[in-house]
C-alpha cells in the first residue's frame, strides 16, 4: 500500500508556493503521494486553482505522485480538463492522477449555474468518455447531447498515461460513475453515514473490491476530518482488503501540525 497527503486547494497551505514546498518536505519524508481538492466555494481563504498548485509541485520533486482528487467533470469543458491533466502529466514526466467526479452542487448554484445531480450526472456520463479518449492522444469526433467535437487531437500517443480514478459515495446502488474510463476509485462514506466522511473500514474495502471489475486496480482509503497516522498493523489489514492508497486529510488541522506530520513520514516508512 502507498501513502499519501490531502491538502486541499484552501487555505493558507494552499498557496501554490507553500504546496510545493510542503511536495518537497513530503517526498524527503518518504511519502508516495500528494493530493489537491478542486472546490470553489470555501470555508476559509484563499481559495487557489488546483491545476496551480500541482504545477508548481511537478517542478520542485522528482518521485512523488501528484493528483486533483477530485476534479469536478461537470464544470469544465471535457476538452479544457483534458488539455491541463495532459500538461501537467507532461511537466511531471507522467507522476500526474486525474481523479474525477461530479462535483458539489454550490460550487455550480453560487456562479448561477444549475447544479441538481441529475445534470451533474449527465453532464460526467458524456463528458469523462471524451476526457479519456483525448488523454489517450485519440483523434476525437464526437456529437452528444452537450458536446460537439469535430477530429480533434490534443495529445501525443506517446504522451505519459494519466490514470483516472473516480470518485463516489458508498454505500449506494450505483457507487461510482465512468468506471469504463477508470484505473481506480474514490470512495468515501457520505455524510448520514459517518460524520466527516470517515474512512471505510477494512471489510468495507473488500465489500467495495468485489463490485469493481479487474481493470480498476487503484483502491484509495481516505481519512477525512483528522490526521490520522495509521499503524503499521492497521496498514497490513487495509492493505490485505485491497486498498492500495491511505490518503491523511488535513481539513482543519493547523499548518504547523500538518508539517510535522509531513516531516515524520508515512506510517510503514
Amino acid at each position: 500500500m502507498k501513502y499519501g497527503l490531502y491538502l486541499g486547494n484552501q487555505g493558507e497551505l494552499a498557496h501554490p508556493r507553500r504546496f510545493a514546498e510542503t511536495a518537497v518536505l513530503a517526498e524527503a519524508a518518504g511519502w508516495d503521494g500528494m493530493f489537491t481538492w478542486d472546490h470553489l466555494v470555501s470555508w476559509v481563504n484563499p481559495v487557489v486553482d488546483p491545476w496551480v498548485q500541482v504545477s508548481a509541485a511537478a517542478t520542485v520533486t522528482e518521485r512523488i505522485t501528484l493528483g486533483v482528487l477530485v476534479a469536478a467533470v461537470p464544470r469544465r469543458r471535457p476538452w479544457k480538463l483534458a488539455l491541463e491533466a495532459a500538461s501537467v502529466a507532461l511537466l511531471s514526466d507522467g507522476r500526474f492522477v486525474l481523479g474525477a467526479g461530479i462535483g458539489s452542487a454550490p460550487d455550480l448554484m453560487r456562479f448561477g449555474e444549475e447544479g441538481s445531480a441529475a445534470r451533474r450526472n449527465h453532464l460526467f456520463d458524456e463528458a469523462l468518455p471524451l476526457v479519456r479518449r483525448f488523454l489517450d492522444g485519440r483523434v476525437v469526433s464526437h456529437r452528444g447531447a452537450h458536446f460537439a467535437v469535430d477530429e480533434v487531437q490534443l495529445a501525443s500517443p506517446d504522451a505519459p498515461r494519466v490514470p483516472i480514478w473516480v470518485g463516489g459515495n458508498w454505500p449506494r446502488r450505483t457507487a461510482f460513475r465512468g468506471l469504463d474510463c477508470a484505473d481506480g476509485v474514490f470512495p468515501v462514506k457520505p455524510l448520514r453515514a459517518a460524520p466527516f466522511f470517515e474512512p471505510l473500514t477494512p471489510e468495507e474495502v473488500r465489500e467495495v473490491r468485489a463490485t469493481l471489475p479487474s481493470e480498476v486496480r487503484e483502491f484509495v482509503v481516505w481519512s477525512r476530518g483528522a490526521i490520522d497516522p495509521l499503524s503499521r498493523a492497521r496498514a497490513a489489514e487495509y492493505d490485505a482488503a485491497g486498498a492500495t492508497w491511505w490518503l491523511e486529510d488535513t481539513w482543519r488541522v493547523a499548518p504547523d501540525e500538518v508539517l510535522a506530520r509531513v516531516e515524520a513520514g508515512p506510517p510503514a516508512g
